[in-house]
This record gives C-alpha cells, structure tokens and sequence, in this order.
C-alpha cells in the first residue's frame, strides 16, 4: 500500500486541479463592448471570471494586424482563466477583420 502512496497522492493532485480549472473556466464571462470614438463605432471583447470579486488586475489585448479575431478573443479568455480582465480590441472599427495580407495593410498602414 506504501508503495502505491505516491501515485495515489498524484491521481488527487490531478483531479483537484482539473476540478478548478473546470471551475474557473465555467466562470469565465465574455461579452462585446461597444463604443464610439471620433466617430467611430468600436466593438471590442471583454472576457473575467463572473466568480472573482474585488480589484483585479486588466490588461488590453491588441491584435495583429488582422483585426479582432477569434485568436485575440481566446488569448483575452485565457488571460481572463489567470485573474485577469481582458478587453480585446477593435483597434479598425466596426468590427473589421482582414481577409488576406493586404487587406491587413491597408487596415494598419494609417497606425
């Protein structure tokens, strides 16, 4: 029984990890913000976890140059798993996102 003591105490280890992880993934908000500025209408993406309360930490995701896309929402929610508050932004405007390289360009050539 000693010997197995090791791998037990592992198999616990793990299983309560994953239990929070599904915890805190389960608690994890998203939700779109919209705004305007200059006359712009940005739509950015905010993602925390629902069950932290008090002061946390934020932290802005700026995208590549493809615009707000699926990979800077998920790097928002993954931050959001860490503690974090997240808004990923829609540095175009209205939600624009490139098709293709040049199309990217010619979204970030004015920044």
């Amino acid at each position: 029984m000693t010997r197995h003591l090791p791998l037990i105490l592992t198999a616990l280890f793990m299983s309560s990890l994953l239990s929070i992880t599904a915890q805190n993934k389960a608690a994890i908000k998203t939700e779109e913000v919209t705004y305007t500025s200059g006359g712009t209408t940005l739509k950015s993406f905010v993602a925390y976890n629902s069950n932290q309360k008090g002061k946390r930490p934020a932290i802005i995701v700026v995208p590549e140059w493809w615009g707000n896309n699926d990979y800077s929402k998920s790097r928002a929610r993954q931050l959001a798993e860490l503690g974090y508050i997240a808004i990923a932004v829609d540095m175009y405007g209205d939600d624009k996102i490139a098709a293709d390289p040049k199309q990217a360009q010619e979204y970030a050539t004015p920044f």
